[in-house]
């Protein structure tokens, strides 16, 4: 089982584009990550981790691609 779960990304729109802010949460440690999956002008996603600690970023970052898919699945069901 994962140990970091992803809210319901939010809608933002700005001068910069059109985007969506994922939190990442640590079952234990609470928040760790924001996704900001940008859908305009161009599809890109970006990482932002808040740990200083360099075993907890390293594990984030090798779980966002399951974290996304998780995103992905959970909207596919609504």
């Amino acid at each position: 089982m994962n140990k970091y779960k992803a809210e319901k990304p939010r809608l933002k729109k700005d001068f910069f584009g059109t985007y969506k802010i994922s939190k990442v949460y640590d079952e234990n440690q609470g928040l760790v990550a924001d996704l900001i999956i940008t859908e305009l002008p161009k599809q890109t996603i970006e990482f932002v981790c808040y740990s200083h600690d360099p075993s907890v970023i390293k594990e984030v970052w090798n779980n966002v691609s399951h974290i996304i898919n998780n995103l992905v699945q959970e909207q596919e069901n609504e």
